[in-house]
C-alpha cells in the first residue's frame, strides 16, 4: 500500500477509534474545538505572516528556494521580464497550466496580477509577481498551520483541565458509539485537510514529491479538494 494512503488511513482509523471510545458528545466537542481552531487560525494568520514577511533573512531565503519565476521560464525566459500589462488573462492561464504549479499558487498569481497588488512596491515584471506571490502563499500556509496547531493544543488542554477539575462529565462520556465513530471520522478528515496545507510549500522546493501524492487516492483528494485553500491569501 502506498505510504501516503497508509498514513492518511492510519489517521482516519485512529480518529474513528477515538470517537468510538469517547462517544458522540465528547467526539462532537473535539470536532468543534478543531473547527473553532481553524476559524481562529484564519483570523490570526495575517498577523503572524506579517511578522514573518518582515524578517528580511527569512523572506530572502524563501525567495531563493522557491524560485517562482522559474515557473514562467518553463514557457519563456523572456516572459519573466515582461510587464504584467503585456500578458492577458488567457496567456497567463496558459503559462500557469504549463508550469503545473502547486495549489493554490496559480490561482493566487492570477488574482494578484489582475489586481496589480504589488504596484505600490514598484514590481511590474511577471517573474516578480510569481516570486512574490509564491513566497506570500508559502508563508501564509505555514503560519496558518502553526496558528491552528497552537489554538488546537490550547483548547484541548483547557477543556481537559476543566473536565478533570469537575471530575469528568459522566453524561458526556458515552452516548452513541457508532455516531461517535462518525464524528471521529469527520474530525480526522478535517485534520488531514489542515495537515495537507503543508504540502504546497514542500512541493515548491521538492516538486518530485508530487509523484507520491499523485499515486495516492487519499493524497490526491486531500491535496486537490482542500477547501481550506480559500482561507489562504496571496499577499
Amino acid at each position: 500500500m502506498k505510504i501516503v494512503d497508509t498514513v492518511c488511513g492510519l489517521v482516519l482509523v485512529l480518529c474513528v477509534l477515538g470517537g468510538c471510545y469517547r462517544g458522540f458528545f465528547s467526539a462532537a466537542l473535539s470536532l468543534t474545538e478543531t473547527l473553532l481552531s481553524i476559524v481562529l487560525a484564519a483570523l490570526t494568520t495575517p498577523f503572524l505572516a506579517a511578522a514573518a514577511k518582515g524578517n528580511a533573512a527569512l523572506y530572502n531565503m524563501l525567495l531563493y528556494y522557491t524560485e517562482g519565476s522559474e515557473y514562467v521560464a518553463k514557457t519563456s525566459v523572456e516572459l519573466t521580464r515582461t510587464s504584467i500589462h503585456g500578458v492577458n488573462a488567457l496567456q497567463l492561464r496558459a503559462i500557469i497550466d504549463r508550469a503545473d504549479m502547486p495549489l493554490p499558487m496559480g490561482e493566487r498569481v492570477l488574482d494578484n496580477v489582475a489586481q496589480e497588488v504589488f504596484r505600490t512596491t514598484g514590481y511590474t515584471a511577471l517573474g516578480d509577481y510569481f516570486n512574490l506571490t509564491i513566497v506570500a502563499v508559502v508563508i501564509n500556509l505555514i503560519c496558518f498551520f502553526l496558528c491552528f496547531l497552537v489554538f488546537r493544543l490550547l483548547m484541548g488542554l483547557v477543556m481537559r483541565a476543566f473536565e478533570y477539575g469537575r471530575g469528568g462529565f459522566p453524561l458526556l462520556s458515552r452516548f452513541d458509539t457508532a455516531t461517535g465513530a462518525g464524528i471521529g471520522f469527520l474530525e480526522g478528515a478535517v485534520l488531514l485537510f489542515v495537515l495537507f496545507l503543508l504540502l504546497p510549500p514542500v512541493l515548491t522546493v521538492l516538486p518530485k514529491i508530487g509523484v507520491y501524492v499523485n499515486r495516492s487516492f487519499f493524497g490526491e483528494f486531500f491535496y486537490r479538494a482542500n477547501p481550506l485553500y480559500m482561507l489562504i491569501p496571496g499577499t
